[in-house]
């Protein structure tokens, strides 16, 4: 008995009955994709919050470990957590990178670093930033900020004080003196300024600018 002859690949596919066998299977693959579709629009804000709140509660946890001053050691993981779950959060920010460069930590630099690239990054900040790099005697860092900062405002008393600070540190007697003489021209109501213009002078070489440095450290005291 010969064989049936195969139809042609063509025919087949216009065959309605074909036809009507993968319109059902179409039909359950649109529906399939369009429930895991909805799903997932429906799911995305229920994750995003439980990750908002998962960051809410480290970055709470960190600033209670760095407000009880826990040493560094038992406290990183939980600091560390924080700052890469918040990595905006000014306030964290702040708190960790004192913190740590108390300790003397290299992670508090990278944390200034990150606190003062934010929008919310204040100058008080950069002050905090320049106290503690003196602090850890980071002249490298402290003087571009300085000199950054004085251009702003060449006349801010705190700046003039850390500048001042900048260059005794970096045994630049002549650039202190300048600097503090500088900042009693501006405000000579100062008496900080000028007790420091004082001290500075007496630490001069020559006589009469120890001289100097005598009458004004009188002149701040009357």
């Amino acid at each position: 008995m010969p064989a049936p002859a195969k139809r042609p690949a063509e025919d087949i596919d216009d065959d309605p009955i074909f036809e009507d066998r993968s319109k059902p299977f179409l039909i359950r693959t649109l529906v399939i994709l369009a429930i895991v579709g909805s799903l997932g629009i429906l799911v995305r804000p229920v994750l995003n919050t439980l990750r908002d709140r998962g960051g809410q509660s480290a970055v709470a946890s960190a600033i209670e470990a760095i407000r009880n001053k826990r040493p560094f050691g038992e406290a990183e993981a939980v600091v560390r957590q924080a700052v890469a779950a918040a990595p905006g959060n000014a306030e964290l920010l702040r708190l960790a990178s004192q913190w740590a460069t108390t300790q003397a930590r290299p992670e508090g630099l990278a944390w200034w670093r990150q606190l003062l690239a934010l929008p919310e990054a204040s100058r008080e900040d950069r002050f905090r930033f320049v106290e503690s790099m003196l602090t850890a005697n980071r002249l490298d860092l402290t003087g571009p900020e300085l000199s950054a900062m004085f251009r702003f405002d060449p006349s801010d008393p705190q700046t003039l004080r850390l500048l001042i600070r900048h260059h005794q540190q970096n045994d630049d007697l002549v650039a202190a003196i300048s600097t503090a003489r500088h900042g009693v021209t501006r405000h000579p109501g100062d008496e900080e300024l000028r007790l420091s213009l004082g001290r500075l002078l007496l630490q001069h070489s020559a006589p009469a600018a120890r001289a100097e440095g005598r009458l004004e450290i009188g002149r701040a005291h009357v």
